[in-house]
């Protein structure tokens, strides 16, 4: 399984504090990012200041390692990648992914490189991406549970001016995607 979707009732205020946090405590939405970027930021600070979250991973039986924001540009496709976390991770619509998909891919692994971003994350980037053969894809509608070494992109929505905004935790066990 590549996703699965988790039920979370009223997310959506959940969704809003996270924006109030990344505004107010982080420069997340002020540094500039060629096609967007991932920001880690203080875990602890954050399930602190927004214990929901915290709740949220305690009915899960879940504890979180980091949390990173990620931050697309407007009308910017994020190209096929693959994440160099190993295990399944949290992602949480924040803000402007309605409309956008993540679209899951296979690909040849003669085509795959490895990056490093401008804040040091590491990741695979997919070469020739025109010959990947989608597989799969998700609106984040509600926070899912995402296997990231599945090769996968991000098309955002173009009919909206704003970043795309999500939220993404990184587990200390394993979760399995079954």
């Amino acid at each position: 399984m590549i996703y699965k979707f988790i039920d979370i009732p009223g997310y959506e205020l959940i969704s809003d504090k996270i924006y109030d946090y990344i505004v107010s405590k982080t420069d997340v939405i002020t540094s500039p990012a060629e096609f967007g970027s991932w920001n880690r930021v203080n875990t602890n600070e954050m399930l602190e200041l927004i214990p929901e979250i915290q709740t949220v991973l305690h009915n899960f039986d879940l504890e979180a390692e980091r949390i990173t924001i990620i931050k697309i540009n407007p009308h910017v496709n994020l190209p096929i990648h693959i994440d160099s976390d190993r295990h399944p991770r949290m992602l949480w619509p924040v803000r402007n992914c309605q409309g956008s998909y993540t679209k899951f891919f296979n690909v040849d692994k003669n085509n795959i490189v490895t990056k490093v971003g401008a804040k040091g994350d590491v990741y695979n980037l997919i070469l020739n991406p025109e010959s990947a053969v989608q597989i799969d894809q998700l609106e984040l509608t509600q926070p899912v549970i995402f296997d990231p070494t599945i090769p996968h992109g991000v098309w955002t929505n173009p009919e909206f001016d704003g970043y795309r905004l999500t939220m993404t935790i990184k587990f200390k066990t394993i979760v399995e995607l079954s």
